[in-house]
């Protein structure tokens, strides 16, 4: 197992999430959007929704070579970010997707100060399981978890759930 992707809708827990698997496996943290702006592949910052926007053909071209590479040296690596279900079910070993109850998600999302239609945007992606869909239908091998809670025996059960799935123990 080399790369793992984490998605989800904003604010359903991801990161809370990637950071202690990374560590724990001892692999790589890798978080997506700071990475794509930093490396100028945004296609800019859209100011009515606060959010920058990715072409993903272009996300991929840059990325899949960074992937080929860490797989060619066995070198593991957890991606975090609302998008890194579009990369290559080639190069991903596994999807886990972060769900997230909607009433502690709008909460999270008016805690980050979104406006009204980012917010609504954001609850109806998880309602419909944007990610989750997506990444089944690119063919991914998914993992489902909940992200409601990050308590220390919801956060175990996730892992519990994780780990076989990534052939961790």
């Amino acid at each position: 197992m080399n790369v793992i992707c984490v998605t989800g809708t904003p604010a359903c827990g991801k990161s809370r999430l990637s950071k202690p698997l990374a560590k724990r496996l001892g692999y790589q943290y890798l978080e997506l959007t700071p990475f794509l702006v930093k490396h100028g592949l945004s296609e800019g910052y859209n100011k009515k929704i606060r959010t920058y926007e990715v072409a993903i053909p272009r996300m991929r071209r840059f990325l899949d070579p960074l992937l080929e590479k860490a797989r060619d040296h066995h070198a593991g690596i957890v991606i975090d970010g609302h998008l890194s279900h579009e990369l290559s079910p080639r190069l991903v070993d596994v999807v886990v997707v972060v769900r997230c109850d909607l009433k502690t998600l709008h909460r999270r999302l008016l805690l980050r100060k979104y406006s009204p239609a980012k917010v609504q945007e954001n609850m109806d992606a998880e309602i419909f399981g944007v990610c989750e869909e997506e990444a089944r239908a690119y063919g991914h091998r998914v993992v489902v978890v909940d992200g409601t809670s990050f308590k220390q025996h919801a956060f175990k059960a996730m892992m519990r759930k994780i780990l076989p799935a990534v052939g961790a123990r």
